[in-house]
């Protein structure tokens, strides 16, 4: 699947992937933690119990997953405003502007995209045994040529 962006790009797309799937997987693991905590708290072997009160039994669970499914959306969305603020700085550097197009972020057929080039990635990393290294964005350094560069945008400014 091509996303429409260069290799270094595509790499990082493909680490963020990863990541995310690995958050998904952590936040599975809590919510089922969470209704399992509920479960053993509230269950007995030897009690049966009438309608009210399994309908209260069950408006608590809800209650519970609905709490540990928030703080999970919540992380997420912290978690990529991060990522967005670092991809700001980064661009910032070079004295770009970046604008994203939000409206993007529902479309279908680019949610679709993503899904099969995960889904393309995983079986990549199935096959291989999954031996690559995480990886981290590599920072940019004032070389000369970096410096020579933002000395140039200044001047154009």
């Amino acid at each position: 699947t091509d996303l429409g962006v260069n290799e270094h790009h595509e790499e990082i797309i493909r680490h963020y992937v990863r990541f995310s799937g690995e958050q998904k997987i952590v936040g599975l693991r809590s919510f089922h933690a969470a209704a399992d905590d509920f479960k053993n708290q509230r269950l007995s072997d030897e009690e049966m119990m009438t309608a009210n009160e399994v309908h209260e039994f069950l408006n608590e669970f809800i209650d519970i997953l609905e709490k540990e499914f928030e703080q999970e959306l919540t992380h997420q969305y912290r978690v990529n405003a991060l990522l967005i603020k670092q991809l700001f700085q980064q661009a910032e550097q070079w004295f770009l502007k970046l604008n994203p197009n939000f409206d993007q972020l529902e479309n279908r057929r680019l949610i679709d995209l993503i899904r099969d080039y995960e889904q393309q990635n995983l079986s990549k990393i199935k096959a291989k045994g999954n031996k690559q290294a995480n990886a981290l964005m590599d920072p940019i350094n004032d070389t000369k040529s970096t410096i020579l560069l933002k000395t140039e945008i200044q001047r154009l400014q």
